[in-house]
């Protein structure tokens, strides 16, 4: 499954807005797609619109509980809910052909959330959802195609219809504290693969709960595990895949910089990356088909903050990993870096800004590929007038206002300012 194209009505601070994504792989893979913007412009709320939209039939039945999705803007009544709608234009793949859809098919999926009171009265909840195949005669009954895709979401096979998600909180809970047979009973399959995008609570599955075991049973499979981890790690870095006893229990080994460290003791930012790798690891075995390989296989992943506590190295370097490493998945992702935007073409790259009357989500037609940070950040891709600090900025101002008025030393101490020759105070 892919998507092409989601719309966004009145779910939190976005009032309206489309975004259109390549409509397939490009060639050599790399299906990535970049939401950049400002704090509230909207970035995470399109990753949860996606996953909405795309799984709302089963998520309605599978331990969602929606919180504060639905516009402040819109007001309920007692017989009308305020509504958050959400449409998605949906390719499905090889993958997900049975006897549901055929490869191929196009569906146009959609997505309501209600609100019901306000205050602490306030509730919502999944509404109507729907699917219907895009372009089709009037005689392909939508009711018909909306039903035979909300049974393929609840079918036992869960190689159908990819879709992972992880928010900005990304916590990794400790081996000895995972309960399955709890979050199976909070969470069906297909929202446990998402609820990091709407609960900050949720905790990622780690690699030594349950890599071992899966070792054991389907070794082929998990020597694919431990290669794709492989190359999804920065230079310097590799994945130890033979578990070992340490102080805090059974760990895997990560050898940096010739040093082998249990994962447990890893840096925050090795921690946030290759935890949400893991557990993408971790599904995707569940979710892969007898004699698939996880290299190929095709889904969307939603990530936001891709750069969270990423080295400026590593950022450089995170998405055209992640296009090498699973050249068939679709990434959304968002970030806040020139340096990931700097990593990917023009075609890849969408800008949010909010107005008054909805959000405004643009391709721009300006290459940031290849440019330095100054540039990229100067650039409408982030709209900065100066990559200066604020002080240093108001200093330059402030000489530019005497050497208009003739002061020699005034200019001196512009060039200085500018060389980094000035004192600091």
């Amino acid at each position: 499954m892919y998507v092409q194209h989601i719309s966004v009505r009145n779910l939190r601070s976005i009032a309206f807005t489309e975004v259109d994504f390549l409509p397939a792989p490009p060639a050599g893979g790399g299906l990535i797609t970049l939401l950049l913007g400002g704090n509230g412009a909207g970035k995470t709320s399109i990753l949860r619109a996606i996953a909405l939209a795309c799984l709302g039939p089963s998520l309605a039945e599978s331990g969602f509980l929606p919180y504060r999705l639905v516009s402040n803007r819109l007001r309920s009544s007692s017989d009308k809910p305020a509504l958050a709608e959400l449409t998605a234009r949906v390719a499905l793949t090889a993958q997900d052909a049975h006897k549901e859809f055929a490869a191929g098919t196009v569906l146009a999926l959609t997505c309501a959330i209600e609100r019901w009171g306000t205050g602490v009265q306030r509730r919502e909840r999944i509404g109507k959802s729907s699917a219907h195949i895009a372009g089709a005669a009037a005689t392909d009954a939508p009711t018909d195609a909306g039903e035979r895709y909300r049974q393929a979401l609840f079918q036992g096979d869960l190689s159908h219809y990819l879709v992972f998600g992880y928010g900005a909180t990304r916590r990794i809970e400790a081996a000895s504290s995972v309960d399955m047979s709890a979050r199976s009973k909070s969470r069906a399959p297909r929202y446990q693969r998402v609820a990091g995008l709407f609960e900050e609570g949720v905790t990622l599955v780690p690699l030594s709960f349950w890599l071992p075991a899966y070792q054991a049973r389907n070794p082929g499979r998990a020597k694919q595990v431990a290669t794709l981890i492989n190359k999804l790690l920065p230079e310097g870095c590799s994945f130890l895949p033979k578990p070992q006893e340490t102080e805090n229990g059974t760990d895997f080994l990560f050898r940096i910089n010739g040093t082998s460290v249990p994962f447990g003791a890893l840096s925050d930012g090795y921690r946030a990356y290759i935890g949400w790798v893991a557990d993408l690891m971790y599904h995707l075995t569940l979710g892969a088909a007898s004699g698939h390989r996880l290299d190929e296989t095709q889904g969307i992943v939603l990530v936001d903050e891709i750069d969270l506590h990423l080295h400026p190295q590593w950022q450089r370097n995170v998405l055209p990993m992640l296009a090498s490493a699973l050249p068939f998945m679709q990434f959304v992702v968002t970030s806040h870096s020139p340096l990931v935007a700097a990593s990917l073409p023009r075609q890849q790259v969408r800008v949010l800004q909010a107005h008054d009357d909805g959000t405004s989500v643009d391709a721009l037609n300006e290459s940031i590929k290849g440019r330095s940070v100054d540039q990229i950040l100067r650039s409408p891709y982030f709209g900065l007038d100066s990559t200066r600090s604020v002080d240093t900025e108001q200093r330059l101002r402030s000489l530019t206002d005497k050497v208009r008025g003739g002061d020699v030393q005034a200019s001196l101490a512009y060039m200085r300012e500018l060389s980094g020759a000035s004192a600091d105070v």
